[in-house]
């Protein structure tokens, strides 16, 4: 019998990639009506800030994280688009006393799943190390958190998870269900094999029935050829005598 459950959806954490010895300050998440339409990525030689537009009915917001050197790159998300996954690099940045931070970083959406970029061209890092968020996803992803000063040092993942919860209730439901269903099935197949096999019984029946027959028939041709014997030898006595 299949275990029966019940899910419910769950953001979970993944990250942050790039420098580890940094602690988290900032984080975003959307909730509720809200969605991510737009990301902003300002880059160079590295990552100097990366941003997200914000929607809702009423309007949108832009949250910028990190310094503003570099060139702007905008990502417009088409209808029905979401992030689906980051990737890129870090390495050591010469140019920031040999600090660790996101050298490059591609964006991945349902719609995209090759990725949007790579931002950043990686010169005058050492050390490099890749990076990509698990994929695939329960569903999309709903935030970011991580540290950006005047460069974007590190980035993590907020996402969708789909928990499963072991119910008892359900449990029963499913028990009585599946009894009902095998019960079901078993009537089926006795079905199917009386319509398949009737003819066979049918046969049998017959066979029953003419051998019966037989017997009783051969029981009586006995009695009459006994009786013929028995007047035979009445008679034939009385003509001795």
């Amino acid at each position: 019998m299949a275990q029966a459950c019940a899910q419910k959806q769950e953001v979970v954490k993944y990250g942050p990639y790039g420098n580890q010895c940094v602690s988290e300050n900032f984080s975003m998440k959307v909730e509720g009506c809200k969605f991510i339409k737009e990301v902003i990525v300002r880059h160079g030689y590295i990552v100097d800030a990366i941003g997200f537009v914000v929607a809702d009915p009423c309007g949108s917001e832009t949250n910028m994280f990190g310094g503003d050197g570099g060139n702007e790159s905008k990502i417009v998300l088409k209808c029905g688009e979401f992030i689906t996954q980051i990737s890129g690099t870090s390495g050591e940045y010469a140019y920031a006393n040999n600090t660790r931070l996101i050298s490059t970083i591609k964006i991945h959406t349902n719609l995209c799943p090759g990725g949007y970029g790579p931002f950043g061209t990686g010169q005058a890092t050492k050390n490099v190390q890749s990076f990509a968020s698990p994929m695939p996803l329960d569903g999309r992803i709903v935030g970011f958190f991580g540290n950006a000063q005047g460069y974007l040092l590190s980035l993590g993942i907020y996402a969708e998870k789909v928990i499963f919860i072991h119910s008892p209730h359900h449990n029963i439901a499913y028990f009585m269900i599946n009894q009902i269903y095998f019960k079901s099935i078993q009537e089926n197949i006795f079905s199917v094999v009386y319509l398949e096999f009737k003819e066979v019984f049918k046969m049998i029946d017959n066979i029953n029935h003419n051998i019966t027959m037989y017997l009783n028939c051969k029981r009586n041709t006995q009695n009459i050829i006994s009786f013929v014997f028995f007047v035979f030898h009445v008679y034939f006595c009385k003509f001795l005598k």
